[in-house]
């Protein structure tokens, strides 16, 4: 992406990329897009850049963020290491190379931690561009079969039990209230479905 996008492409590259969770309409996908494009200045010499902008301010601050607020609904307290703003003001002056299949992330996490505590993570942290791959061939497979085959095929437990956890915001929604993901293991989509229909809520009761 270290090159320039036209806006559309720009715009769906954002969406094919992070507008995964759930199948729309085309006329969702329009308005979506549209939306998307509203973010973005309208010319992108260095399309990363501009990419790297939208992530920050409408994904992680907006979504990824807000979703671990689900740890202080059930009383835990959290913490965010990688947002602390020194990192922040650091990473936007690094140059693509650097971040590009996460070079300097994955080389400073080899060289200052895991070669001290004898660890060897190399076919984890430098995946081939043929695994890379195949998964994209496998993503894009599952998108097309059944829900109930994906979900027949997909691991749902998860390691911080985002499994339990959003199983009671399922039920706290009456579950009839739920939009599917298009795997059962999205669970960001439940989360975000639960903060949307918490807040709609809040806005009815303040009428």
């Amino acid at each position: 992406m270290n090159k320039a996008l036209s806006d559309n492409d720009l715009v769906e590259k954002i969406y094919s990329n992070h507008f995964i969770h759930v199948r729309m309409p085309d006329d969702q996908k329009s308005l979506i897009h549209c939306l998307i494009k509203e973010k973005i200045p309208s010319s992108n010499p260095h399309a990363w850049k501009t990419y790297e902008n939208w992530i920050m301010k409408e994904r992680q601050a907006k979504f990824i963020v807000n979703s671990t607020k689900v740890y202080l609904y059930f009383g835990y307290d959290y913490i965010m290491p990688f947002w602390d703003k020194r990192l922040l003001d650091f990473f936007p002056t690094l140059p693509f190379r650097m971040k590009l299949n996460k070079q300097l992330y994955d080389d400073v996490l080899k060289k200052s931690f895991f070669n001290e505590q004898g660890l060897n993570f190399n076919e984890d942290i430098h995946i081939g561009f043929f695994t890379r791959l195949f998964q994209y061939i496998i993503n894009s497979v599952k998108s097309l079969l059944p829900y109930s085959l994906v979900t027949l095929l997909t691991d749902q437990k998860n390691i911080v039990l985002y499994d339990e956890i959003t199983k009671e915001l399922r039920e706290d929604m009456d579950n009839e209230n739920v939009i599917r993901p298009i795997q059962a293991n999205f669970y960001n989509s439940y989360l975000i479905q639960w903060y949307l229909f918490r807040t709609r809520e809040l806005v009815s009761s303040l009428k």
